[in-house]
């Protein structure tokens, strides 16, 4: 298991919002995030490593 955090950005990058859940693995992390619809970008953090970007809307696949 692993401690990841989402941040959710505005339309000029910046966080507007964080939250911090626990995932096994990067990709159980990915379909997580995926079951909600964010109406913002949206950024999965593992410590200090980027594993995603996602951009507005859950369905949407994430950029790495």
């Amino acid at each position: 298991m692993a401690a990841y955090k989402l941040y959710c950005l505005d339309d000029q990058g910046h966080i507007t919002s964080r939250i911090e859940f626990v995932g096994d693995g990067d990709e159980a992390a990915i379909a997580h995030v995926r079951q909600h619809h964010f109406s913002s970008a949206c950024e999965i953090w593992e410590l200090g490593r980027l594993v995603a970007r996602m951009p507005k809307g859950s369905s949407s696949p994430p950029a790495r």
